[in-house]
């Protein structure tokens, strides 16, 4: 099995800020890369998750599309059988189709070593990138029969993502070494609270004012303002019980 992963970022004042982690893989290789003193990593295996699919500054989501070896529940492990995979798949997609919504229109969506024979096929991954705007979505470290499949030449030529051989790792270096991307450890008021933008200023409300603020008033942070994706009818009813 090919894997691959995909990040929902959002840039702001020139930052990368991780929103979610979604992959194929099953093994978790890769996820104390992620795991920081000052960040908790929060594992999703199912539907049934659905408190604030987006992450904070503070908690990343990671999503198991297929689950985890190291999980022994028959919700959150990987699949044994064809059978068992055929059922999981249709949970992946029903996954993967809240990246629209974790996104939003100012964020971004990069894909880490993606192939055609991956158990997340192109035929479920195109038609979410298809939802996203112009340019909001990059594919890295994609293979020959990627770069000639006739859907992912279609995304291209209308622009909805573009195809590139390097790596991510090495697309951010060369962003940071030109001025284009910050790396590093944010600033403490920037993982911890929510954003403003005022102008063409970004500022950073901090964790404790924020939680005093809401109890008595919402504060029309980014998040509130940003134009909202199409949603999916799974996601409208998701509103609809929480309205």
């Amino acid at each position: 099995m090919q894997t691959f992963l995909s990040i929902g970022i959002d840039e702001d004042n020139l930052r990368i800020v991780w929103s979610s982690l979604y992959t194929s893989a099953i093994d978790v290789v890769w996820y104390p890369t992620f795991r920081k003193e000052w960040r908790e990593l929060q594992p999703i295996f199912e539907e049934s998750y659905k408190r604030a699919i987006r992450g904070t500054g503070s908690k990343l989501h990671c999503t198991f599309l297929f689950g985890c070896v190291n999980r022994t529940d028959d919700e959150q492990r990987p699949p044994l059988t064809s059978f068992e995979w055929k059922k999981r798949k249709q949970v992946a997609v029903a996954l993967a189709r809240r990246i629209p919504e974790i996104i939003t229109p100012k964020g971004t969506l990069v894909i880490e070593g993606f192939s055609e024979h991956d158990w997340f096929s192109p035929e479920e991954l195109f038609p979410i990138i298809d939802l996203l705007g112009p340019q909001q979505t990059h594919i890295f470290r994609a293979s020959n029969e990627l770069l000639n499949h006739p859907d992912a030449r279609q995304l291209v030529d209308t622009g909805k993502t573009d195809l590139s051989f390097d790596r991510l790792a090495e697309a951010m270096l060369r962003g940071q070494e030109s001025g284009i991307l910050k790396l590093g450890l944010p600033p403490e008021e920037e993982r911890l609270g929510r954003r403003i933008s005022i102008g063409e200023k970004v500022v950073a409300v901090p964790h404790d004012i924020w939680v005093q603020s809401v109890r008595s008033a919402i504060v029309l942070d980014d998040t509130v303002l940003a134009e909202g994706p199409a949603l999916s009818d799974e996601a409208r009813y998701r509103e609809l019980e929480t309205f």
